[in-house]
């Protein structure tokens, strides 16, 4: 094989290697759907975002509760019973137990994708050893980032290296290694908090607090500010005990679980509101870009087609 011929094979190899982990990754193609957990059935499953397609990713489970995904290897994770986490592919098969521990996991798990670190909120019991925990996304080197705070719902920006988290009446973050933290938002609209998501795309925060005033009475509701700590406004009030909630900015859609055993779904801006899916009772829940099989072989074909044409002509 002439050095030409070969220079070309090994900058063919790169482009593939480069432009896989975004294959795979679902940015370049994919079915898009919802992932939840039921604690009460054991259950992981999915849908479509037109709410068909219903299905079962796992069964037999732990009481499954926080949810997450890691996009660059295709993998979801959860907290199973908690007092573990586990990993399985996005279809349910290769799943493993990746780190365990005394039961004491609370509502919170984030994947930092790029840092290559899992994130979850921690409370045995002890005040002392509430907080937040970190470890690579193997389940080594785990460390406490925070401790000392009875922490709920949990999110990551990887880009501007922050974790956030809530207690009673605030948003809180801080960097990645739990250094510099600050308030973010203080408030009613914090009462009994559970979950919070970001909206990176627009600088936003999406967050579900259990009870505040409305003016009319103490109701719970989905609320959302500005990650520079500018505004923030409720969008939705509700009775019902609130869990998870997702921001799903590609479709500029906005989703939470709720005790009456429903997902809902709005706008962005909390219009629209209505039911996704009845007698469903999630509990963790992530919108995922599925990869769909021809999309990784077209793009290795064409690159082996790239390689073979180079070569012929040379």
């Amino acid at each position: 094989m002439k050095k030409a011929s070969l220079g070309i094979v090994m900058i063919a190899g790169l482009v593939l290697m480069a432009y896989l982990p975004r294959a795979a990754s679902g940015q370049s193609g994919g079915i898009r759907k919802l992932y939840w957990t039921e604690y009460g059935t054991g259950k992981i499953r999915r849908a479509n975002l037109d709410g068909t397609g219903v299905e079962d990713v796992l069964s037999g489970r732990d009481r499954p509760y926080a949810l997450a995904v890691d996009p660059l290897a295709s993998k979801i994770y959860w907290v199973d019973g908690l007092r573990s986490i586990w990993r399985a592919n996005f279809d349910g098969t290769q799943a493993q137990e990746v780190l365990t521990g005394p039961q004491g996991m609370r509502s919170g798990l984030a994947i930092d994708p790029y840092g290559g670190k899992m994130y979850w909120t921690w409370g045995p019991g002890d005040i002392s050893e509430l907080g937040i925990r970190r470890a690579n996304l193997d389940g080594s080197d785990l460390e406490a980032i925070l401790t000392g705070e009875g922490t709920e719902g949990l999110a990551v920006d990887p880009f501007e290296g922050k974790v956030y988290w809530m207690v009673n009446y605030k948003v809180k973050r801080s960097d990645l290694d739990g250094t510099d933290k600050s308030v973010l938002f203080s408030g009613v609209q914090i009462s009994s908090p559970m979950a919070i998501d970001l909206d990176l795309d627009n600088g936003m925060a999406y967050w579900t607090a259990g009870s505040f005033n409305t003016g009319s009475g103490w109701e719970g509701g989905v609320v959302r500010g500005k990650l520079d700590g500018t505004m923030s406004e409720s969008l939705y009030t509700f009775s019902k005990s609130r869990y998870d909630i997702e921001v799903d900015p590609t479709g500029g859609k906005l989703y939470w679980s709720s005790s009456s055993d429903r997902i809902m779904q709005s706008d962005l801006d909390g219009n629209n509101i209505r039911i996704f899916l009845d007698d469903v009772p999630a509990y963790g829940i992530e919108v995922i870009t599925v990869p769909e099989p021809v999309t990784l072989g077209m793009l290795a074909l064409g690159g082996l087609a790239l390689i073979r044409r180079r070569l012929v002509g040379s």
